[in-house]
């Protein structure tokens, strides 16, 4: 009890203080961080199956979220960290730490109506985020709150449904309408194509560091919410929830890969190529087989810690030139040469390259659809192909173009950030029995292996 206690409560209770501290953003940012960072230990101590009744609902610690929340805490404290050196508005820090506290309650939380409902809550603390304490348009910030407003009808009602078919198992009408409602819900939440605008909206004008938090946070605790509910709901094997994931995670990763290409700054490139990443993750978990769902645990997590990366190299780019326009990185790596450095190695753990991050998840998960429909492979080939095609372009101007300056601008604090996060996507990609090993014992716990 006490465990589950400290997570949810601590966040909540510091972003208060964090809060009056918001003009000071380095003291703010660094004190969430800390909070955050300290918080992973509570996370990974916490016993499986911890049980705590609050309001007289039950939250339970399970082993899945034991595996998924002190990696979410651990890069969302390297976030934070960073914006102590990089500020990314005021607003970033003490909203953060609500929204991580929001979220672990979606995340333990067994009734799956009021989950489903706090995590769009948690998501929608992005709105304050986007704006950052800056004036100025609102366009994208207000087109991310419709959105997610929009989405919170399908998402409860979909919980609602699916414990409505756990009670009611003979149910014959309510199946398909679960399926619709999670389907839209699920699809929106995670930015799937065409239901994609809320991460591009943060993309395209937010502080990169948000869309960073953005997938760390909300997107990873809605990938793990729906393998929750693929895996305790047997009732979904009798619809075509397999085919809509199948079918929407091919779209999807092929739709954004090609979106990609032309997008004229690095923030649109990366949300759309976080987003094809998606795509591989969903057809992992359309075709159910064990191979394919350790393949997506993986690549949850190399998903998470790439886009860290890549939101990092943003913002160093975005602080230190006029903005992130693809033309105005020409040469960039003679000054800033950490985050040119990070943004090779985040695009070639994003694009699924061998010795990164992304490449162990992707070569489950290949292995997996190869085995039951080769045209399912081939697609998400050529959506990887495009995604890396894409950033080495970026690779291209930031190396080999006519340099536009003299002198490393970088300061010390961002460097070892990054070289953290770097060295967490070179160990998830060189040694990645590490995590292997770990994820094989959940899915055994969970019953998928024997």
């Amino acid at each position: 009890m006490i465990w589950l206690s400290i997570l949810i409560g601590m966040p909540l209770v510091i972003a208060g203080p964090i809060y009056l501290l918001r003009r000071f953003q380095k003291v703010s940012a660094w004190g969430a961080a800390l909070v955050i960072l300290a918080l992973v230990w509570v996370a990974w101590q916490a016993p499986v199956d911890t049980v705590f009744v609050l309001l007289g609902r039950t939250l339970r610690y399970s082993v899945l979220d034991h595996l998924a929340l002190p990696w979410i805490l651990l890069l969302t404290g390297m976030l934070l960290a960073f914006s102590g050196s990089v500020p990314q508005g005021w607003s970033n820090a003490p909203f953060t730490l609500v929204s991580v506290g929001i979220l672990t309650v979606a995340l333990v939380l067994e009734n799956l109506t009021l989950a489903m409902v706090f995590l769009l809550a948690g998501s929608i603390l992005n709105t304050f985020l986007i704006q950052s304490g800056r004036h100025g348009s609102t366009r994208n910030a207000m087109a991310f709150l419709g959105l997610t407003v929009l989405t919170l009808p399908p998402m409860a009602l979909g919980g609602w449904l699916t414990e409505f078919m756990i009670a009611n198992p003979g149910d014959t009408n309510a199946p398909v309408l679960a399926v619709f409602c999670l389907a839209l819900g699920f699809g929106s939440l995670l930015s799937i194509v065409p239901l994609h605008l809320r991460l591009t909206a943060i993309g395209e004008e937010a502080p990169p560091a948000v869309l960073g938090l953005a997938v760390v946070t909300a997107q990873t605790v809605g990938l793990v919410r729906l393998v929750e509910i693929l895996l305790s709901a047997n009732w979904l094997r009798q619809t075509n929830a397999s085919e809509l994931l199948i079918m929407g995670g091919l779209i999807t990763a092929l739709a954004a890969a090609a979106m990609s290409l032309p997008q004229p700054n690095l923030g649109r490139i990366l949300a759309h190529s976080a987003t094809s990443d998606l795509g591989a993750i969903l057809i992992a978990l359309g075709v159910g087989s064990p191979v394919a769902l350790l393949g997506a645990l993986l690549m949850v997590l190399s998903r998470a810690v790439a886009v860290t990366l890549l939101a990092i190299t943003s913002a160093i780019f975005r602080y230190y030139i006029p903005g992130d326009e693809v033309s105005l990185l020409q040469g960039i790596s003679i000054r800033l040469p950490g985050a040119s450095i990070g943004l090779v190695i985040g695009a070639l753990a994003l694009g699924g390259f061998p010795g990164f991050s992304g490449f162990p998840g992707r070569w489950l998960v290949y292995q997996a659809a190869f085995e039951v429909n080769p045209v399912w492979g081939y697609g998400m080939m050529i959506a990887n192909a495009l995604i890396l095609a894409n950033f080495f372009r970026l690779v291209r101007v930031t190396y080999y173009n006519e340099p536009v300056g003299q002198g490393s601008e970088e300061n010390r604090v961002t460097l070892l950030i990054l070289a953290v996060i770097i060295i967490l996507v070179l160990i998830l990609g060189v040694v990645p029995f590490l995590f292997v090993q770990p994820l094989v014992e959940v899915l055994r716990m969970l019953r998928v292996l024997p």
